[in-house]
């Protein structure tokens, strides 16, 4: 009992103490106890793992402040992001949390992910290709973001048509990688295009050299 209550109560009981209504003993109550609310404070914002607060240049915490927290990079926060300090001298519970970023394993119909892995972690990057027959449509690559997606957006593989050689009776797949590239050609055989069968390279998606 704090001591202006102790003397209160003292004073109650001696006999020359005039008689009090329960109104009057309420009000007194009220009088010595309102000082030393308005006092009360709580201690400095407990530390959260991988986490800071907004109120790191403040000394003292009344009630009734709020203080937010953010997760440091690569961490996604659990829970509420703000705690109170309560009337009664402590800070509201639960506490926030920060967890590892991660995201969910990357599909692509008709396609392949590189860089299998059984768990994606912050900025873990793949990259995508199509099955043959298939064409790409979008980023090759992405990469785990904090906001727990992929970044950019996981392609889709389109189903594609050959694209045309320039040349009678020879096709490149929609997905073959013909950049810098060396292969046999199989061409429809014509006596006055291909006067024997003959080996090819492709320098590009649309040319195709003939070494007779």
């Amino acid at each position: 009992v704090p001591p202006s209550l102790g003397l209160l109560f003292f004073r109650l009981n001696t006999p020359n103490f005039p008689n009090l209504s329960l109104h009057h003993i309420l009000t007194l109550f009220s009088v010595l106890l309102c000082p030393l609310s308005s006092v009360l404070q709580c201690p400095p914002p407990p530390n959260v793992d991988k986490a800071k607060h907004n109120s790191q240049h403040l000394d003292v915490f009344p009630a009734g402040i709020v203080v937010n927290y953010s997760c440091d990079p690569g961490y996604s926060l659990l829970g509420e992001e703000s705690i109170i300090c309560t009337d009664s001298g402590n800070w509201s519970l639960p506490l926030p949390q920060c967890a590892g970023v991660t995201c969910p394993a990357p599909q692509i119909r008709n396609g392949r992910v590189t860089a299998l892995k059984p768990r994606y972690t912050y900025r873990d990057s793949v990259t995508f290709r199509c099955h043959r027959g298939f064409t790409l449509r979008g980023h090759p690559t992405s990469q785990c973001r904090g906001d727990r997606k992929w970044h950019p957006p996981v392609p889709v593989c389109e189903q594609g048509k050959n694209q045309s050689s320039g040349l009678s009776g020879l096709h490149i797949p929609a997905d073959f990688p013909c950049l810098l590239t060396k292969v046999k050609a199989a061409c429809r055989y014509h006596p006055r295009v291909f006067p024997w069968p003959s080996k090819s390279s492709f320098s590009s998606w649309n040319i195709c050299k003939l070494h007779l």
